[in-house]
């Protein structure tokens, strides 16, 4: 969902901003434009088709809950002609338009055609000065002439998670264990988001399961048999070396006889 401006006036430089009111602006799912039929939201050309208006602007607000959570962003961008990327009123893209300065009247470099205009086009590790908070990206879109047949805007950013350190368990042991169960525990890891156990008999194929806190229980565990287990630890975007394995032995079953004795009366 954007906001978007369509009536062909010229908004200087405010409207890049934060601040920005644009509450008065119309708001539609991407992709927008015109001409092409597989628009989500089809936008103003204005009043005559040819006279077609050059520039249309988006804005489109985010938060972000820690800025420092993320590594790097990437954009991918669909621009049926050419266009400007602002985030939070700096520009980080331009895109088929020639260098320095321009205004709403400003015409794109290259038509776009049916083999291109739907292109994503990766701009990857921008420098987007994004903070914790609120943020906006404002773009705006610009055609090749008056008399352009179509018209296309999309836009994805991609944030890439900071990986966190991941250590590997330590102070593995079973306890509880009985002819068909075994209770599994191991120092937690502060940075694990979960953890992954891998278990097998001796002379058996390899069970692998997930545990969210640094112990489990293991159930349906065949009676008599000596298993092997080793745990892992999973953190955001990385994850340990399994740990060392430990072994341990389900019981046996039991044997109760009972004798019945016959009484003649």
């Amino acid at each position: 969902m954007w906001k978007y401006l369509d009536n062909g006036t010229n908004q200087g430089t405010a409207w890049r901003n934060v601040s920005f009111n644009d509450s008065n602006w119309a708001e539609g799912n991407a992709q927008l434009g015109y001409g092409d039929g597989d628009e989500a939201t089809v936008i103003s050309f204005g009043p005559s088709s040819t006279n077609k208006y050059i520039t249309t602007y988006f804005r489109k607000h985010f938060v972000i809950d820690d800025i420092n959570k993320y590594s790097k962003f990437d954009i991918q961008l669909l621009r049926d002609d050419g266009a400007v990327v602002y985030i939070n009123g700096t520009q980080v893209i331009k895109d088929n338009l020639a260098p320095g300065q321009l205004n709403y009247l400003t015409k794109a470099k290259t038509d776009q055609g049916p083999s291109t205009e739907n292109t994503y086009h990766l701009f990857g590790n921008i420098n987007a000065p994004l903070v914790t908070g609120n943020n906006v990206i404002a773009v705006e879109l610009h055609q090749i002439n008056k008399l352009t047949d179509d018209a296309g805007f999309d836009l994805t950013l991609t944030a890439t998670s900071v990986s966190t350190p991941c250590s590997k368990p330590q102070n593995i042991s079973v306890t509880n264990i009985t002819n068909s169960s075994a209770h599994l525990s191991w120092s937690a890891v502060s940075s694990a988001t979960s953890y992954e156990i891998e278990y097998k008999t001796i002379d058996g194929s390899g069970v692998t399961i997930n545990a969210v806190t640094n112990s489990l229980t293991l159930t349906g565990l065949a009676t008599g048999k000596t298993y092997k287990w080793k745990v892992k630890s999973n953190c955001t975007g990385s994850g340990s070396s399994f740990s060392s394995s430990l072994s341990f032995t389900t019981q046996q079953n039991s044997v109760v006889d009972t004798l019945i004795g016959e009484n003649a009366v």
